[in-house]
């Protein structure tokens, strides 16, 4: 208590006695209790002061603070189907049950799979595993504090980003379950396709196959649809030589959504099949598109893009000299403007106006000043020297499916020295190789810009890449497709409707169906009042959307294998769009049967921890005990404590009040 509470305590107890005095001895009385009285009535008064005056006193206690320690168990499906459940809850049993953990740590348990969950509750029914999102979570949990996590997990991770390289603020003690041992295997890494192609097209099909082996390998890749196979091809495999890059078309002949499999037949014993196997699909559009391509002068280049375009007989291609156009007649799915100068104007208002998409072809003719003064997307500073641009291919381009078709010995093309700049997000197809020097400048760049998409090419005699791909591959085909990737993205445009949907062709059984719904009003803006339900089949079940941003959202969850039609209805006025889509009998947890030891490894190394095997349980106690970080902190601890809480002292006042009343009633004196 500081000075003053002090002066006041010592105070209320004068007051205290003086009342007391002044009522029962002031006039002299004759009752043999009267020091009695004198004394509770003292208690009394002065009780009630101390409660006026609620002086507070500080208590000191030493409290122990151990340090936390995160237990995160993996609870996917890939522990079970690995046959490792049994592994994981002895292991889980152990740290439960450890005198030496309990007393030096406060232990927090953690399971996750698709999601991070508090508790050590496992059925090892999770369809995914996120190791990424569990990590993160616990690092802000043991935010300001020593808090070591400790992973019970095969390291296999089937979504999320990579946790390898994770910066963890605390140490990470993995146990390694499952089998460490690499087995042989065939996989189909990736399936690289297009989303759309035209009726009686051919589209590219891009497919990466790995092996992991010791010996040389002959096997079969197959595409299947409809249970009819449609393409085949025979790959050999070495130890040295465990990779393959296939690049092939497949026909587009009928309308509609199309299921694809591409299957990699497996070796004899190949333990897990499952990844030899990947499904891919295609919506194929019966649409004739109509290009124009303006120029003003005449060139190689504008013969090359009539051919190499129209040789998609879905594609057509105009050839329109701006000087003799009807603007008001120009009704075109796209355009490329060749080489445009100040004779353009009009064209440039109509593909502003229309928001029409475009392939600008630059050269030695064009007018880059009228270009830059023109469009606010892009502009070109260059210089009058001529700079001859070799293309180089840029692998990390995915705005749309285009194959490297050996552009490294492609010839040169021809334009003014400049810098392109593109002031909205945008992607280089080609990137320049000048001088022998590889640049991150664009050669070949696309963009969308407020729904409009262009795609630019700073060069002129783009002819002689043709030309020379022909030479390479006897065909012309490699450089039409490529080509064609880029004129289809430019003329895809989707009608709108009065209800937009966003789903896939097909869903894995272990993937959540999650539908995406846009309503619209008349005037086709969109409608966030728009009542939308869904029927699945010939069900009468009416699941209703919800709204989430700028669009509906329904999670149908996970579905059984097999072929769902359904249709989506806007109360408001019945508006109605139908769809279907396939659920695959397929899981990632089962594609790979071994565990991921070397990003454990290193996720462990970098946070400064240390990887474990279950049957290592006592030296991973050991570690946890010898390291100096982990140790408990003994604190003193100051509580204050207040007289008005102490329900005793109220006690006192009520006993004394009530004895002192008796005795005066008892004495004749109330």
């Amino acid at each position: 208590m500081d000075t003053i509470t002090v002066a006041l305590v010592v105070l209320a107890l004068v007051i205290a006695l003086s009342i007391s005095y002044f009522h029962y001895f002031f006039r002299r009385s004759s009752i043999k209790e009267i020091y009695l009285l004198f004394f509770l009535r003292s208690v009394s008064i002065f009780g009630l002061l101390i409660l006026l005056i609620n002086p507070k006193f500080e208590r000191k206690i030493l409290e122990l603070i151990k340090p936390t320690l995160f237990i995160a168990i993996d609870n996917s499906s890939s522990i079970s189907y690995s046959k490792e459940d049994a592994t994981v809850l002895t292991l889980t049993n152990e740290i439960r049950n450890s005198e030496e953990i309990n007393k030096w740590f406060d232990v927090k348990y953690f399971t996750f799979g698709s999601f991070t969950k508090s508790g050590d509750k496992l059925n090892f029914d999770e369809s995914r595993t996120n190791v990424s999102e569990v990590l993160e979570l616990l690092n802000k949990l043991g935010n300001q504090q020593i808090a070591p996590i400790v992973l019970i997990t095969d390291g296999n991770q089937t979504f999320g980003s990579a946790y390898k390289y994770f910066q963890s603020n605390q140490e990470i003690y993995p146990f390694i379950v499952g089998d460490t041992m690499q087995l042989a295997d065939l996989k189909i890494d990736q399936v690289n396709i297009n989303a759309y192609s035209f009726l009686n097209n051919n589209f590219p099909v891009e497919v990466f196959i790995h092996y992991n082996g010791n010996n040389n390998l002959h096997t079969k890749f197959t595409v299947e649809s409809q249970g009819r196979i449609i393409y085949k091809q025979s790959i050999e495999f070495t130890p040295d030589k465990n990779n393959v890059h296939l690049e092939f078309n497949l026909p587009a002949n009928t309308v509609g959504k199309h299921l694809y499999k591409a299957r990699i037949a497996p070796f004899d014993k190949e333990k897990n099949i499952i990844n030899n196997i990947k499904n891919f699909s295609i919506e194929v559009i019966d649409e004739q598109t109509t290009i124009a391509l303006v120029y003003d002068i005449m060139h190689p280049d504008i013969g090359m893009f009539k051919k190499s375009i129209e040789s998609n007989k879905q594609r057509k291609v105009e050839l329109l000299n701006v000087n003799s156009i009807n603007k008001t007649e120009l009704d075109y799915s796209a355009f490329i403007l060749y080489q445009p100068n100040n004779k353009f104007q009009s064209i440039f208002e109509l593909v502003k106006d229309r928001k029409a998409n475009y392939l600008l072809v630059g050269g030695l003719s064009t007018d880059w000043n009228f270009i830059n003064n023109n469009q606010e997307f892009l502009s070109y500073n260059f210089s009058p020297l001529i700079e001859k641009y070799y293309p180089n291919y840029n692998k990390n381009f995915n705005i749309f499916h285009v194959n490297d078709i050996g552009f490294e010995e492609f010839p040169a093309i021809e334009g003014y020295f400049g810098d392109l700049k593109i002031s909205v997000p945008n992607e280089s197809i080609l990137t320049q190789f000048i001088n022998g020097v590889v640049t991150k400048e664009p050669l070949l760049a696309t963009f969308n810009a407020s729904g409009q998409r262009v795609s630019v090419l700073i060069g002129e005699n783009i002819w002689k890449w043709r030309s020379h791909s022909y030479l390479l591959e006897k065909s012309f085909q490699k450089f039409d497709d490529f080509l064609s990737s880029i004129i289809q993205y430019l003329t895809i445009v989707k009608q709108l409707n009065a209800i937009e949907l966003e789903f896939k062709t097909f869903y894995y059984s272990d993937e959540e169906v999650k539908i995406i719904a846009r309503a619209y009003d008349a005037n086709f803006n969109f409608n966030d009042n728009a009542e939308l339900y869904i029927q699945i089949g010939n069900t009468s079940a009416k699941i209703p959307f919800y709204t989430n941003g700028n669009h509906f959202e329904v999670n149908l969850g996970a579905l059984k294998s097999g072929n769902y039609k359904f249709v989506v209805v806007d109360q408001q006025n019945n508006a109605k769009r139908e769809g279907e889509f396939s659920i695959i009998e397929y899981s990632l947890e089962q594609e790979v049967t071994h565990s991921n030891v070397s990003d454990l490894r290193t996720l462990a190394l970098n946070s400064k921890g240390e990887i474990f095997y279950p049957s290592q349980f006592e030296k991973f106690v050991d570690v946890l005990r010898n390291n100096n970080k982990l140790i408990p902190v003994q604190k003193e601890k100051i509580i204050p404590i207040s007289l008005i809480d102490w329900k005793w002292l109220l006690g006192i006042i009520i006993v004394s009040l009530a004895i002192e009343w008796f005795i005066r009633k008892y004495r004749g004196l109330i």
